[in-house]
């Protein structure tokens, strides 16, 4: 966002909202040892399906 100019509000509000998803969405996330959310999500689905099908 450093070296970002607008040109306009709309324009503003894009790149704000395209950085925004890319900070929190799409980089790696030290507290969910360095995946993205969606990596992180993939492998939680993957171990709880795992440990519920050993449950029954």
């Amino acid at each position: 966002m450093n070296e970002n100019y607008f040109i306009s509000l709309e324009d503003t509000r894009e790149k704000i909202e395209n950085w925004r998803m890319e900070y929190n969405a799409n980089r790696p996330h030290s507290s969910l040892n360095n995946l993205t959310p969606l990596e992180f999500k993939k492998r939680w689905n993957n171990e709880q399906k795992i440990l519920t099908s050993n449950v029954a």
